[in-house]
């Protein structure tokens, strides 16, 4: 089950889908798929921009969601406030390291990779309000074949869902989607031997020039005494000297490239999904 914290977290980032999974299962069938990936031998430069359209709601679509959680909770008593600005999901985000220039070094040092996100909430502690929102503990689970997670049939999430979507099923296909659809490719791509020589790479800037041993820029992240400013202006120096992130990002844009061309259906489903909310929107906003 996914636990309250985690739940909110997955509200704060636009992504509603909670309930049960596989656990253990996915992430195994995830490592065995990514072990089949290959990277595509025409490489699309623009691949990772494309499944962060593909899998986003558009501003009106998510008003939309927003408005249809608020009067489902509105209904049951509650009070949902939803965070006004839209959470910008991204892939990029899900890769490791996260992005750091050297501005961002120098100012923050690494306090700015974990953004501060603003919970869509409000209310949500009140008695009973997590029930409404999320579902009861014993209710049905929806879900769809192929796709992690689920939501709680008497949910205000999956009623949302049904008002935008046209019916829950295609809701928690989407966002079930854009959370773990492209996950084997992903992890494909950080195997690649192109990503372990790039560390290699920046591993060895960080030693012959500033004197820090690191095998990569990820593993500082878990010495969080080490996050000095130093460190991460070192860290952002040898990235920009070997043109870590282009390097980087060239190597995961031809994995989900591969992505694009594997899931050509999926994808026409999400395209779909997406007509009928742009279709549901205004009339969900003019209610």
């Amino acid at each position: 089950m996914f636990n309250f914290k985690q739940s909110l977290t997955l509200i704060a980032t636009g992504a509603l889908l909670v309930g049960c999974s596989a656990g253990n299962k996915e992430t195994a069938d995830t490592e065995d798929k990514s072990q089949t990936i290959v990277a595509a031998a025409q490489v699309d430069a623009q691949a990772l921009q494309k499944i962060d359209q593909l899998f986003s709601l558009t501003p009106t679509q998510y008003e939309a969601q927003q408005k249809a959680l608020t009067s489902c909770m509105a209904s049951r008593g509650f009070t949902y406030v939803p965070s006004n600005k839209q959470s910008q999901r991204s892939l990029r985000t899900l890769i490791s390291p996260s992005q750091l220039t050297l501005d961002q070094a120098r100012s923050f040092g690494y306090q700015n990779q974990a953004s501060a996100l603003t919970e869509a909430s409000v209310g949500l502690d009140a008695p009973g309000a997590m029930e409404a929102f999320s579902g009861t503990s014993d209710s049905k689970i929806i879900s769809v074949e192929g796709v992690p997670g689920g939501v709680k049939e008497d949910s205000c999430i999956a009623s949302a869902y049904s008002e935008l979507f046209g019916n829950t099923e295609t809701g928690v296909f989407f966002e079930g989607g854009s959370l773990n659809l492209p996950l084997p490719y992903l992890n494909a791509a950080t195997s690649d031997p192109r990503t372990q020589e790039l560390n290699t790479q920046w591993s060895n800037c960080m030693k012959n020039d500033y004197q820090l041993e690191y095998e990569s820029p990820s593993i500082i992240a878990k010495y969080p005494d080490q996050q000095t400013i130093d460190t991460a202006t070192a860290d952002a120096q040898c990235r920009e000297k070997i043109n870590y992130e282009s390097q980087l990002l060239d190597i995961y844009n031809a994995y989900l490239t591969t992505f694009l061309n594997d899931n050509q259906n999926i994808i026409q489903q999400i395209s779909d999904a997406k007509k009928l909310a742009e279709t549901n929107a205004p009339k969900i906003l003019s209610q």
